[in-house]
């Protein structure tokens, strides 16, 4: 669930969000502050948000949840009360980028939850975050819990990253942005017995489209520089 709004609007949903939390719901949230604002005496994060973040700019009232249903509304800054409902696999998508790229990830963190540490629920920061570490030849452990793709089904898939690709790979390592990821991308894990391949949100060729994707264990292998790049 990746949630945005004001101090008051995330206070009015505490209940369902630590009802969500509770069935082990990963929950985002960006807050709306102006400089200098203090979050109310009552606000307590703790049970509630897997991550909390602070965005400066005051945006849309906005709610992602299970990647098929957005609710959305602007705050302050339409001239009309309004407010959308979307249940659909294809919308939530662009809010869901919209959320990532506008509300969240140029912001700090302001909480988070220790059990959620690693977990992502995005493929793209998965591999933006792992790709230098990846490059450097280390064993990265992954435990990934999504849909199998043939099926339809739920499962769950453990192993060590294998194979990370996506469009421009074959450029010189840089630091990557999540822009250079917007196009395709997947990674390979090897469960010791069998390989699978893991896409993001809207995997179609992939073995597996992921929800969640938690790093497990970072292992030095036979030193941190003997990884081959792929040609």
């Amino acid at each position: 669930m990746e949630v945005a709004g004001s101090f008051e609007q995330l206070q009015s949903l505490s209940p369902a969000l630590q009802a969500a939390r509770d069935r082990g719901v990963v929950v985002r949230a960006s807050v709306y502050i102006d400089q200098g604002d203090e979050p109310p005496a009552a606000f307590d994060p703790s049970g509630v948000l897997s991550e909390l973040r602070v965005c400066t700019i005051p945006g849309p009232f906005l709610v992602v949840i299970d990647r098929n249903r957005t609710c959305f509304g602007p705050n302050t800054r339409s001239d009309e009360d309004y407010g959308v409902l979307v249940y659909d696999r294809i919308l939530p998508f662009v809010f869901h980028w919209f959320f990532l790229t506008c509300l969240w990830n140029l912001y700090p963190t302001v909480y988070l939850d220790a059990e959620d540490q690693f977990t992502y629920v995005t493929i793209e920061e998965f591999i933006r975050d792992i790709v230098p570490l990846w490059e450097s030849g280390f064993e990265l452990g992954a435990t990934v819990e999504g849909v199998d793709l043939p099926d339809g089904g739920e499962t769950t898939v453990e192993g060590s990253v294998a194979d990370i690709s996506f469009y421009g790979d074959e450029r010189p390592p840089s630091r990557l942005a999540l822009s250079d990821l917007g196009a395709y991308k997947n990674l390979t894990l090897d469960t010791g017995d069998e390989t699978a391949v893991v896409g993001g949100w809207g995997a179609v060729f992939e073995d597996m489209e992921i929800r969640t994707i938690t790093l497990e264990r970072i292992d030095i292998g036979e030193t941190p520089f003997t990884h081959e790049r792929r040609d």
